[in-house]
């Protein structure tokens, strides 16, 4: 059955998939450069290296996903002097991000191909292969296992409703997931939940989320943002940072602050547009401008100047910016997905988010046992609001609780750790 899905596989799916991007380029920019870029060659190997010296082929597929891994990385490295180190990617944002990475040996995209993976597999010779959260991909599970090189899977989720356990395809997916050599699952319920798709008898272990760990690490060593950190450190109090948003968020803040008096309420506005494009940051623009707030754009602030809302038209700034705000408003949660809920926490800010946080397990989590906000609308996100500029020590308190949840969270990334040199001592 397993040589079926491989040759359907090899011969219809990644076709299939390649015509798709193709099309999805003509209109795509993201997806069109991720082609443009997507050469593959046959990578020098290691060579001259002793037995003793592991390497590590990482696979994250995009940003989020090589975030998560750098801190199971860097404590490899700390404890493997000398390893080396692979990563690839799936889309151009982790790579291009990743660039300049200085525990990484090589940064390149997926092989998909099996002509392609084979003769990486051979160069490389790797001691391990490590998936990062759920972007596995059979080609490489399927031809690493030829080769007998060691397949795992870490900070592995599946949602409650995902669809993958339930379809009709969980006969494909179990010819790859396995083989897995192990998995190391966040929960209790991600591993009970995986286990339909590996078998009763996988191994399977729960080692937490290195997220928080990566997280943890910014907020410790978060680095200067130059004239913005002027700006933010001088900005009028109290401020409260909105990221990652869209128009929905965005709509519902005006609303809030509007029944609070608007820019008479006492706040000072820093807008974080997920994608920054001149588009969103226009309509933003026009949409506070419209509410009687005084709009600025960060590239076209001059020295002193004042502001109501500052929207930050610049990317790579956000978690930093966290750590000055009083308060904070987590976007996406206003549309459908919430995004990363984790920055603000690490730095102790007070967080609100809107009503839709399923596809974020340690949101949710926050939500039910308090340390974090979530309201229904604009109404409700006025009345916390009114409430932390009445009692910002209530509002602070509230940060720290949440802090203190995040770090009993942390250490994945070693335990990750540990289970891989165990693996290796085995292999």
């Amino acid at each position: 059955m397993n040589r079926l899905w491989r040759s359907l596989y090899y011969s219809v799916f990644i076709p299939g998939f390649e015509l798709s991007a193709r099309i999805a380029a003509l209109r795509n920019q993201k997806v069109r450069r991720g082609l443009e870029n997507r050469r593959w060659a046959p990578v020098a190997g290691p060579t001259r290296l002793g037995n003793k010296t592991p390497r590590f082929w990482f696979h994250a597929s995009s940003l989020g996903e090589f975030e998560q891994a750098r801190p199971i990385i860097e404590e490899l490295k700390g404890r493997h002097p000398g390893a080396i180190v692979w990563v690839t990617f799936f889309s151009p944002s982790g790579l291009e991000h990743a660039r300049g990475y200085q525990h990484a040996d090589q940064l390149f995209y997926l092989p998909m191909h099996r002509t392609e993976i084979r003769c990486t597999l051979r160069s490389f010779n790797p001691d391990l292969i490590v998936f990062v959260s759920s972007d596995v991909w059979p080609g490489l599970v399927w031809e690493a296992f030829d080769l007998e090189v060691p397949v795992i899977l870490v900070d592995a989720i599946l949602r409650r409703k995902s669809r993958r356990y339930r379809s009709a395809l969980l006969p494909f997916q179990r010819s790859y997931y396995s083989l897995l050599s192990l998995i190391c699952a966040v929960t209790e319920q991600d591993a009970r939940r995986l286990r339909t798709l590996t078998g009763p008898d996988a191994p399977i272990e729960v080692a937490g989320d290195s997220r928080f760990d990566r997280v943890w690490q910014r907020a410790l060593g978060a680095a200067s943002l130059g004239t913005l950190e002027e700006i933010l450190r001088g900005a009028p109090r109290p401020l409260l940072v909105a990221g990652s948003t869209y128009a929905p968020e965005e709509r519902a803040l005006v609303g809030a602050l509007s029944r609070l008096g608007g820019p008479a309420a006492g706040l000072s506005l820093v807008i974080v547009p997920h994608e920054p494009t001149e588009k969103r940051l226009d309509a933003a623009e026009q949409l506070f401008r419209g509410a009687g707030w005084e709009v600025k754009r960060l590239s076209r602030l001059e020295r002193n100047e004042s502001w109501g809302v500052l929207l930050l038209d610049r990317v790579g700034v956000l978690a930093e910016s966290y750590r000055h705000a009083d308060f904070v408003l987590v976007g996406g949660s206003f549309r459908a997905r919430v995004h990363n809920v984790i920055e603000p926490v690490a730095s102790g800010k007070p967080v609100v988010i809107g009503p839709f946080h399923e596809n974020s397990p340690e949101a949710t989590e926050m939500v039910q046992n308090g340390t974090i906000l979530a309201v229904e609308g604009e109404s409700e996100l006025a009345a916390v609001l009114d409430s932390w500029l009445r009692d910002s020590s209530s509002a602070s308190a509230l940060g720290l609780a949440a802090r203190q949840f995040l770090e009993s969270r942390l250490g994945a990334s070693t335990r990750i750790a540990d289970s891989i040199d165990r693996l290796l001592r085995r292999s």
